[in-house]
């Protein structure tokens, strides 16, 4: 089942351009942030949402292991405490929300502003390893090792077990959501 929008509209049809325009409340033609290989960050002439808040008086952190909202893009700016590590090395949806549940209660005396990204549904459908409440959860049949050519997501066969293997990345997340919560 799926649903189809007749009238909808989008910053960017990706991560990059999505969140600096998030971050900036610029179009994507406005902020220029839309291409991995130029090197390129937010405006300087624009106050980033981190900005925004830090002048209200809060304490802004930024915590996530996104790739593509890193401190190199400008996604430093106004914040006042960042911590960043790529999600394939070590910072997915339970490092994040620990990181956040910390930060919470060392600065629980002033106003906060947290940034938190999580990765850990970007490539659930892939052949990356399993945590063991996702094994335990899914059928032996949706733990094999699928056999096809690297494509990306939008041009990929319609896979059951890639279906499973979102399903049980979604639910586990959600779980460390909820402790955050």
């Amino acid at each position: 089942n799926g649903c189809i929008f007749t009238n909808n509209y989008t910053t960017g049809d990706w991560t990059l351009p999505c969140a600096a325009s998030l971050c900036t409340g610029l179009y994507t033609t406005n902020h220029g942030v839309f291409h991995p290989k130029m090197q390129v960050t937010l405006p300087e002439n624009q106050p980033s949402l981190f900005e925004l808040f830090k002048t209200a008086g809060y304490t802004t952190a930024k915590i996530d292991g996104v790739y593509r909202v890193t401190p190199t893009y400008g996604y430093i700016r106004g914040i006042d405490r960042t911590i960043y590590q790529p999600s394939h090395i070590n910072m997915d949806g339970k490092d994040v929300v620990i990181e956040a549940i910390k930060h919470i209660e060392t600065f629980k005396d002033t106003n906060q502003y947290l940034w938190l990204g999580f990765m850990d549904i970007h490539d659930a459908g892939s052949e990356e390893h399993r945590s063991i409440l996702q094994q335990t959860q899914m059928g032996l049949e949706f733990r094999k090792y699928l056999k096809e050519e690297k494509k990306k997501s939008v041009y990929e066969s319609y896979s059951e077990t890639r279906i499973a293997r979102y399903r049980e990345s979604i639910k586990e997340l959600d779980l460390y959501l909820g402790i955050l919560f």
